[in-house]
């Protein structure tokens, strides 16, 4: 009888204290960037797989592209989440999926008065030790967990909010819990099998057609079912993704129905951030924009005939007697006309290269050109 009041007195104080998990901050930037270096992780074998199989028809290879993509999404998984390994992205950003439903027998402690739970969270101590413990403040931790000796935090030295001192026996709590072997294998049925078996619906129902039945018919109400769960799909993920925003917690629907999330691995690791490749992408980025700003201003065919009277100043006269069209070569000059000067161009030539200069000087002699005339034919 005296074991029952105990127990519900420390229940009680449990309640009255609002007993909750750590609310632990991880950046959402580091989780968007694990999911796309994990895509490019994807393509990059992708593309070695498709050099192996390069001497095969390409045919081929887009009839069995998603079962090669989903073979490498398996093989992907069977070393990293099956493994309680963090993926090649997540690893990168320090990362690692974390079982977040464990966490939730401490709601349920208080409302659970089996001498189970009892036992879970605070062993085999009596309660008067427990219930003396929490009016102390004093750490009550079950004798199989030792407490953590820092709070995880994305930046090093940065100010999380860490429970008080009568809080102490939930610091084990933020430690990594591992994935139950149930979490792993829905994972994978639906990151992997359910992708694939998406894919390959909608590419049966479109090279079938099934959309160009009647109406009534059962593979049109099938089509359009499916239709209606890819756009009921598409706006549930919109609003996990902007309830991700909120709270950092679930990126994808599969994270939140499973009730994993993606945590730091090591505790107080600074950020690393290398802005010289953003620096090298900024500068480019801003030169080519000046420059395609730029390129419409500039004559091009001005500056050139100008390099080419400067070297020939050096290199001395041309000689008459080149044949063809002083501007472009052409020999024989099409439509020829002469110039004031003497020399003969294409009518196109000429005329465009006096449109486009206010002085067009001949490229022969250098003389300014203001008049030409049909010369015939120059032969």
């Amino acid at each position: 009888m005296s074991n029952c009041a105990g127990r519900n007195e420390v229940k009680e104080k449990l309640r009255s204290r609002d007993v909750k998990p750590p609310n632990l901050y991880v950046m959402r930037v580091n989780q968007l960037e694990a999911a796309q270096l994990d895509k490019d992780v994807i393509l990059l074998l992708s593309m070695q797989l498709r050099r192996i199989f390069r001497f095969f028809s390409p045919a081929m290879l887009m009839r069995y592209k998603a079962e090669l993509d989903s073979l490498l999404h398996l093989l992907l998984y069977r070393f990293t989440i099956a493994l309680d390994k963090p993926t090649p992205g997540a690893a990168l950003q320090n990362l690692q999926y974390r079982n977040e439903g464990a966490f939730d027998f401490l709601d349920s402690i208080a409302s659970d008065s089996t001498e189970a739970s009892h036992e879970l969270l605070f062993g085999s101590s009596s309660n008067e030790s427990l219930s003396a413990s929490l009016d102390s403040g004093s750490s009550v931790l079950p004798p199989s967990i030792s407490p953590l000796s820092s709070i995880e935090s994305p930046i090093a030295g940065s100010s999380v909010v860490s429970p008080s001192s009568s809080d102490n026996f939930l610091l084990p709590l933020q430690k990594v819990s591992p994935l139950t072997t149930n979490q792993k294998l829905l994972y994978a049925l639906f990151f992997i099998g359910g992708r694939y078996a998406w894919t390959r619906l909608n590419e049966t129902m479109t090279d079938a057609g099934w959309g160009a039945y009647p109406e009534g018919h059962y593979l049109r109400r099938i089509y359009s079912f499916c239709r209606f769960l890819d756009h009921a799909y598409r706006i549930a993920a919109i609003i996990n993704f902007l309830s991700f925003l909120i709270n950092g917690r679930y990126r994808s629907l599969i994270e939140r129905f499973l009730k994993i999330r993606l945590v730091y691995i090591h505790s107080k690791v600074a950020r690393q951030v290398n802005f010289e490749f953003m620096n090298q992408q900024l500068l480019w980025h801003g030169f080519a924009e000046f420059w395609l700003f730029m390129s419409p201003l500039l004559n091009f065919d001005g500056i050139f005939r100008g390099f080419r009277r400067v070297f020939r100043f050096f290199s001395g006269p041309v000689p008459d007697n080149i044949p063809g069209c002083g501007v472009c070569r052409a020999d024989p000059i099409l439509t020829p006309y002469r110039a004031n000067c003497g020399h003969l161009f294409c009518y196109y030539c000429v005329r465009a290269s006096r449109m486009a200069e206010t002085v067009f000087r001949c490229p022969r002699c250098s003389e300014r050109i203001h008049s030409e005339s049909p010369a015939g034919n120059p032969s």
